[in-house]
This record gives structure tokens, C-alpha cells and sequence, in this order.
């Protein structure tokens, strides 16, 4: 900080030590900078928790794809899946 001296070559000079005050604020931005850590990380793990249980990339390629659907096309799927399971139905009959 401000009373550090710097060393050169051979040259030794004594070093006085940090103030309190400038203790105080190396100790509190250290504190600041491990919670910061601690949030990135658990955004990650959370990130991380939620790719893993939907089954891995597969599942959040799934997850974007019908996050951007509307109810139109809910709608149109469930008439074509319907459709189809039916004509499957029908023939499994004969």
C-alpha cells in the first residue's frame, strides 16, 4: 500500500509494518472477494444441478426448445400426438 517500501538489489531497508486501518480494509477485502467466490459458485453448482437433472445437455437443449413454445403450439402437438396415437390404436385393433 502506501508504506510499503520496495527492496532493491542488496539494499535492505527496514519496512515499518501496515497501520490498522490498512489491515482493517486488506482483511475486509479479502472477506468481500471469498463472498463473491461463494456466490459464483453456487450460481455454478445451481447451473450445474439443473443441466444434470433434466439428463445432461440433451435435456437442456429440451428445456430452451419448449421454454420458447407458446400454447399454440402445445396445442398443436397434443392434436398431432393425438392424431397419431390414435391411427397406432386403430391398428393395433385389427
Amino acid at each position: 500500500m502506501a508504506n510499503e517500501i520496495k527492496i532493491t538489489g542488496t539494499e535492505e531497508q527496514e519496512w515499518s509494518g501496515m497501520t490498522i486501518e490498512e489491515l482493517k480494509y486488506r482483511r475486509a477485502l479479502a472477506l468481500a472477494k471469498i463472498e463473491i467466490e461463494k456466490g459464483v459458485m453456487m450460481n455454478e453448482v445451481h447451473s450445474a444441478l439443473n443441466v444434470t437433472t433434466t439428463k445432461g445437455v440433451a435435456g437442456m437443449l429440451v428445456r430452451r426448445f419448449f421454454g420458447k413454445m407458446t400454447i399454440m403450439d402445445y396445442a398443436l402437438i397434443g392434436f398431432k400426438l393425438t392424431k397419431t396415437l390414435s391411427k397406432f390404436w386403430r391398428s393395433r385393433r385389427k
